[in-house]
């Protein structure tokens, strides 16, 4: 699956460039259904408006295993790499929902969204109060009875 831009903008265009970012040992493909939905759906104010996607490839696989600071740096340095836009979504699913949380801080740091709008933080299924602790013992037989407490 191509990572990048869509056709390039016209000269005057306002670019809003979508980033999806995938979860836990995935892959952009993950997150095609996202866009295809986004693309039938969304339609831009206006003739001059585009909207671009860019799949996150940069945290693909075991990458994820680096933890989400290092994988939201990637996610940031992808996203500096787009050159200049004037509005910005993030989309994550599962991790990456936390990995496009920790970039969207690092960007308000550096200064980004002095010049980019930030127009959508979308996560979906993500872990943002952590996940319940797994208790040895609870299930036992291959998951087919639970011990009472």
């Amino acid at each position: 699956m191509p990572n990048g831009l869509n056709a390039a903008p016209d000269k005057g265009a306002s670019v809003h460039l979508v980033v999806l970012q995938h979860g836990l040992w995935g892959n952009p493909a993950h997150l095609r259904i996202v866009k295809e939905h986004l693309e039938a759906h969304l339609q831009p104010k206006s003739s001059t408006d585009s909207l671009q996607f860019v799949y996150s490839d940069v945290n693909v696989g075991y990458l994820t295993y680096d933890g989400v600071d290092v994988c939201g740096d990637r996610l940031v340095e992808l996203v500096l790499q787009q050159g200049q836009v004037d509005k910005l979504s993030l989309i994550g699913y599962s991790l990456g929902g936390l990995m496009c949380r920790y970039a969207a801080g690092k960007l308000l740091a550096l200064g980004y969204f002095e010049e980019t709008e930030p127009m959508n933080f979308i996560t979906i299924a993500t872990p943002h109060l952590g996940s319940w602790r797994w208790v040895p013992g609870i299930v036992v037989g291959g998951g087919t009875k639970v011990m009472q407490l």
